[in-house]
């Protein structure tokens, strides 16, 4: 009896959908979150490109990811990509800089969820692409920014 008991919560464990804890970012320009897993369940919204997304659980070629307001969808796995590093303005008026160095001039200020490329780290400075320009800012005001 215990020998079956076990065998099938091995089973369930095994077949169950992966959990994961990642963060992806979505690749392409827009991608649209679903209210499931399958093209037969309704748009939930659009995010744009460089968006990460935390995922929650894999499933076959979807993914549940939570946002950053923590809000949990699907999205289709092909839409994202862990192979590069990306983040999002967790607060209004981000500030950008030329360099890592607060003391200087601010080039320019992000509206809370923007979504950037990250492109490097260097302490508690992240240097980003945004709007085709080279800009830094302090990692705490970022959310979904991976180890990558």
């Amino acid at each position: 009896m215990f020998r079956a008991a076990g065998l099938l919560l091995f089973s369930l464990l095994w077949l169950a959908p992966q959990a994961m804890a990642a963060t992806v970012c979505v690749s392409q320009p827009l991608a649209t979150l679903m209210e499931g897993p399958g093209p037969g369940f309704p748009a939930a919204w659009t995010v744009v490109g460089n968006t990460p997304l935390e995922v929650v659980l894999e499933e076959g070629e979807w993914l549940k990811v939570k946002d950053m307001d923590g809000e949990i969808r699907w999205i289709y796995r092909k839409m994202v990509s862990d192979k590069v590093s990306c983040a999002q303005a967790k607060i209004n008026y981000v500030p950008l800089w030329p360099q890592p160095d607060a003391s200087k001039d601010k080039t320019a200020s992000a509206q809370v969820r923007t979504a950037f490329l990250v492109t490097a780290k260097q302490g508690d400075w992240v240097k980003l692409d945004y709007e085709g320009m080279t800009v830094w800012t302090k990692k705490n005001y970022l959310w979904g920014l991976s180890d990558k």
